[in-house]
């Protein structure tokens, strides 16, 4: 069960390769729910190959997230709900 304690090495070393990588092929940072779907969805052999999730409960955590960010937006004032999110506001989500 070593391979067990070297888990969050790979994980944490593999969004160190793929995050730059995305970053540069859409020209701007990738927010946390890109990060998530991309390390949580298989690869896709052609561009319009539906996204397949590696678990049904990473579906769900990636639709609950995106649920609680668009209700913490409305929280905001109108003019700040289109934003992107600060850093402080992503560390307390």
């Amino acid at each position: 069960m070593r391979w067990l304690r070297i888990l969050p090495e790979i994980g944490a070393l593999w969004l160190r390769i793929l995050c730059p990588k995305l970053e540069k092929e859409l020209g701007r940072p990738i927010t946390q729910a890109e990060a998530f779907k991309a390390t949580h969805t298989r690869k896709k052999k052609t561009h319009g190959d539906p996204d397949v999730w590696v678990e049904p409960r990473a579906q769900l955590t990636y639709n609950r997230y995106l649920q609680f960010i668009k209700d913490f937006r409305q929280t905001l004032p109108e003019d700040r709900q289109d934003l992107p999110l600060s850093q402080e506001q992503n560390k307390r989500i």
